[in-house]
């Protein structure tokens, strides 16, 4: 039988061929999917139906950026001026289920006496150290 596609008479065997050469390009496009448990907003890159040049499925991961460093500011002369997360950084963590972040936080800047930039007091800076455990 033969079919007409764009005005070019096509094959069913030729088809058929580029149907599933289509699909199987479609299956092998990387797919960002989102989680909404513990790991909420966690992206991750599934391999469904992506085959290698041997036929086996590539593994998938799961990635999160996750608070890494923090300082706590502490202003003896107002507590309204206090900063419980000033100067966050972020890291990203790689996981295949989930993560917690494990507590205490680990402090790795002790106490120092700074010139606040949110009131110009001398206060107290400490820096933290958040640490994750992955499964």
């Amino acid at each position: 039988m033969v079919y007409t596609i764009c005005s070019i008479p096509i094959v069913r065997k030729t088809l058929k061929a580029l149907l599933s050469v289509g699909v199987a390009a479609i299956l092998a496009l990387p797919v960002t999917a989102y989680a909404g448990s513990a790991t909420e907003g966690a992206s991750f890159q599934s391999a469904v139906g992506a085959a290698d040049l041997r036929g086996s499925l590539q593994p998938f991961a799961m990635t999160e950026s996750v608070l890494d460093t923090y300082c706590v500011l502490h202003c003896p002369f107002n507590s309204s001026h206090n900063r419980s997360l000033y100067q966050p950084t972020y890291k990203v963590i790689s996981f295949k289920t989930s993560y917690t972040r494990l507590s205490p936080d680990e402090l790795i800047d002790p106490d120092g006496a700074y010139a606040s930039p949110v009131c110009g007091h001398v206060v107290t800076k400490s820096k933290y150290k958040c640490n994750y455990r992955v499964w």
